[in-house]
């Protein structure tokens, strides 16, 4: 579950994964029984920043459906490759605490995203959970009973491998005369070395891309490139991206559309943060249509709904602690954590 820095959790349009509102709805619905009926099990280490908590293996099956369009979200397996390989959870990655590069590997993992950490039974990711807390990693979600609890609780796992291509962002960084600068970023949302094949414009002027065509990419890597296309009313840049882990197209242009998990909403703010009374939102051009609140034991305390534009909600009731809040725009699920402080 993702809280809202790193949380993201929509940064995409759920209509374009053929995943309906209703249907991610429900998932969020989901975990928050899951989190208020399964407290006893679950234990936490949280601040503004950084958020730590052990997980039951149901929790963490609502925790990997509600992020399943995240891109990013992360499946981290500890155990060997030769237990990874016999079967694993589906798109996780592997590395070993048992290899002697495990702490360089472990460093260099993007520190933004949310994991959810695992091994066999729970021994090795304690301590592979210690050392994200250590390096300060956002957020960590350890399996409680590591993967043997997952399938003895009648979860699937897989033998595939391969990598999947998804857009974590398309963000207009500067305007010049002429042209528009747009910073692209991608990752490898799964496992396997992601290759690209071709990336091509449909424009009627030229435009120029940093991308490299020869970039390579491993599992949890992101890569950022910028997009320089001709700016003026009407003109767009169609942007078809082709790799080993599948297809994303996108348009820049004076309007931003999509059929990739695109973030539209980095800009997408909760202040003042922390907060005493009344907290505010600011989601640029989106229109906030939900507002679910809760605790980080996944109690529900507030859920509203207006069929006007959300713009501050009354938090002055609740105490001092970090929250969750789930928003609904006309661009997606999204998630936030706040700190009430007085």
């Amino acid at each position: 579950m993702v809280v809202f820095e790193k949380l993201y959790f929509r940064h995409c349009k759920s209509k374009c994964m053929n995943i309906d509102g209703k249907t991610i709805f429900n998932w969020l619905f989901t975990i928050v029984l899951l989190f208020t009926f399964g407290t006893a099990e679950a234990k936490s280490d949280e601040t503004l920043v950084n958020i730590y908590k052990r997980f039951t293996a149901l929790q963490c099956d609502s925790l990997v459906k509600t992020n399943e369009i995240n891109p990013n979200f992360v499946i981290l397996d500890v155990r060997t490759p030769s237990e990874w390989g016999n079967y694993h959870l589906n798109g996780s990655i592997n590395h070993s605490t048992g290899s002697a590069t495990f702490d360089a590997e472990l460093s260099t993992l993007p520190k933004h995203k949310i994991y959810l950490l695992h091994c066999q039974s729970g021994s090795r990711s304690a301590g592979a959970f210690s050392k994200m807390k250590n390096l300060g990693f956002a957020e960590v979600y350890e399996m409680i009973g590591g993967i043997s609890s997952w399938r003895n609780t009648g979860l699937p796992t897989t033998t595939a491998t391969g990598p999947k291509l998804m857009v974590v962002s398309v963000v207009k960084n500067t305007k010049s005369t002429g042209n528009d600068t747009t910073a692209v970023t991608i990752t490898n949302r799964a496992n396997g070395v992601l290759s690209f094949s071709n990336l091509s414009f449909t424009d009627a002027h030229v435009v120029q891309s940093s991308f490299d065509n020869q970039k390579t990419m491993t599992g949890a890597e992101d890569y950022s490139f910028f997009v320089v296309h001709p700016a003026g009313m009407g003109d767009s840049t169609h942007v078809s991206l082709a790799s080993n882990g599948g297809i994303v197209t996108f348009t820049i242009g004076n309007s931003l559309s999509t059929n990739a998990v695109v973030n539209p909403l980095a800009e997408l703010k909760l202040y003042p943060n922390p907060v005493s009374d009344r907290l505010f939102f600011d989601t640029g051009i989106a229109t906030i249509e939900e507002i679910t609140i809760s605790d980080l034991t996944g109690k529900q305390l507030l859920n509203l709904q207006s069929n006007r534009r959300i713009e501050n909600i009354d938090v002055s009731a609740y105490k001092n602690g970090i929250y969750l809040a789930r928003i609904k725009t006309s661009d997606g699920f999204f998630m936030r954590k706040f700190m009430i402080k007085r």
